[in-house]
């Protein structure tokens, strides 16, 4: 459906969206996590014209954790029994 789509049925804020409804990018990127938000900086810093889509909450500087239970509960946490790779 894309971006256009999703914001005439209301998926997608328009707060912050700038120009990403209808510009032509080199690269989109999706998800703002860590590989994601490295990748679309590097890229951006090395002159390529970057789209970043983020399907997750938005976050203001006050709604980060303080405190480690507040940490937990905010980011996903791996056990080493979910390990995709064989030793």
């Amino acid at each position: 459906m894309g971006v256009r789509g999703e914001l005439e049925r209301g998926g997608v804020e328009k707060e912050g969206l700038g120009d990403a409804g209808g510009g032509d990018y080199d690269v989109v990127v999706v998800g703002s996590g860590y590989g994601g938000s490295i990748a679309a900086c590097r890229l951006a810093a090395a002159g390529v014209d970057v789209c970043l889509i983020e399907r997750g909450r938005r976050w203001a500087a006050g709604d980060f954790p303080t405190n480690v239970v507040g940490l937990l509960s905010a980011v996903r946490v791996e056990s080493q029994e979910n390990r995709t790779w064989k030793e």
